[in-house]
């Protein structure tokens, strides 16, 4: 998975650096750097993170560079919105 990008993204104008993402990441893919959250090349696209922000700032992004034989069907996630 190294070269991967990260399959959440952080809104950092919403971040407060309360760390509940970095706590539930079972990869380790979560840090907080001078009080944001920071995504680090761990992350598995696992999305617990975007359910367990209290300030809504982690959001699904489309991921980019996979060879798929479908076009990816975004199924967005804001924190706060559950799965789909």
């Amino acid at each position: 998975m190294m070269g991967m990008e990260p399959a959440v993204r952080i809104q950092q104008d919403l971040c407060v650096g309360c760390g509940a993402c970095a706590a539930v990441c079972q990869f380790g893919a979560i840090e907080i750097v001078d009080g944001i959250a920071e995504i680090t090349g761990h992350c598995r696209g696992c999305l617990a993170c975007i359910d367990e922000c209290p300030q809504e700032a982690i959001m699904e992004v489309e991921p980019s560079g996979l060879d798929l034989d479908v076009p990816w069907q975004p199924g967005f996630r804001q924190a706060g919105h559950g799965r789909h």
